[in-house]
């Protein structure tokens, strides 16, 4: 059963209707996107079903609060499901209501990392709401980073990425999908010339693509130098983009060097200059990044080596190596790699 309730002030066991429980988006120290039976949840859910059959093995843990219904502390995924299975009755584990607010936040934090796995936005969120229970900075919450994070964050680390949840809805669930990292959003949102609007405009084309990690952070390196042009750039290209016509990532290596493909072009050209026989060629990297082109020969004889030697020795002395070093100049360097 998920969740789990860790030691801390006295408790008391007492029967509660989960459908009077609060659950909502507003609890406090709720931090999980979706709950069970909520509009978005999976229609089939395995915790719904094991509550349906078995009831709840670990009840959760509230705390009274004042002139109100107790507050749940942890065990938010139990209560909404046992409220989606139609239960009328649940164990629960109180809390008095004079337990400060230092001990709840500690006790949150411990719970938040067990059970079903958490997203990066559950983790951010995390982060904030548990802090802003406790009164204290994100960045300042005890053991706040290393508990959901697994490693220590600065202080504006932690403030960057709780600003992201101020970004629209639709950026969000793409963030809790895995569609988008934490990461590509910040790198966006860093750029001096993008706006908040062209920064979600671009995170949409992005989510969208449903890039592995290594597409993305290319895509978010070129989204970048397309936001080089200016403000507006990004929001010309995001407006101007068709699926139709190709792939994200072609698109944005199209807009952000539009002087690639003559590039390439000529770097083929020089190349043919070469005039290698059958068996040996000169390639050039994917786009033209790394800085160093190949020159694959296959040897069969004596012979063809000499060949090969004498058109490169060739090529040397009529420029044509520095003319295809020159055209790789501006991405990485240069260099020669001989396979």
């Amino acid at each position: 059963m998920s969740g789990g309730n860790t030691a801390g002030p006295e408790r008391v066991l007492v029967r509660l209707d989960p459908r009077g429980i609060g659950t909502g988006s507003a609890a406090p120290l709720r931090i999980r996107r979706r709950l069970p039976g909520e509009q978005g949840a999976p229609a089939e859910d395995g915790l719904v079903r094991s509550i349906s059959a078995d009831g709840i093995i670990q009840p959760p843990l509230l705390v009274s609060t004042a002139g109100g219904g107790p507050m749940v502390v942890d065990g938010f995924r139990r209560v909404a499901a046992a409220a989606a299975a139609g239960i009328g009755a649940i164990d629960a584990l109180v809390l008095p209501g004079e337990t400060g607010r230092a001990a709840i936040a500690r006790l949150r934090l411990a719970s938040a990392p067990l059970g079903a796995p958490l997203s990066e936005l559950e983790r951010i969120t995390a982060l904030d709401r548990i802090a802003r229970f406790a009164g204290v900075p994100p960045g300042d919450l005890p053991g706040g980073a290393a508990a959901l994070f697994g490693r220590a964050l600065s202080t504006n680390h932690a403030e960057r990425l709780v600003a992201l949840l101020g970004m629209d809805g639709d950026i969000l669930d793409l963030l809790h999908e895995g569609a988008l990292s934490p990461g590509d959003l910040l790198r966006l949102a860093g750029h001096p010339l993008a706006g908040p609007g062209e920064t979600a405009a671009a995170a949409r084309l992005l989510g969208a693509a449903r890039l592995n990690a290594g597409r993305r952070r290319e895509a978010v390196g070129l989204l970048l130098d397309l936001a080089d042009g200016g403000p507006g750039a990004l929001a010309a290209f995001a407006e101007a983009f068709d699926p139709a016509g190709g792939t994200l990532s072609a698109a944005l290596r199209r807009a952000a060097r539009p002087a690639l493909e003559a590039e390439i072009a000529s770097f083929a050209a020089a190349a043919a200059e070469i005039g290698l026989p059958a068996g040996a060629s000169v390639h050039a990297p994917p786009d033209l990044e790394g800085g160093a082109f190949t020159i694959d020969v296959r040897v069969r004889d004596e012979e063809t080596f000499g060949v090969v030697a004498g058109k490169l020795s060739g090529a040397l002395e009529r420029g044509l190596i520095a003319r295809l070093l020159d055209i790789l100049k501006g991405k990485d360097g240069g260099g020669t790699a001989v396979g």
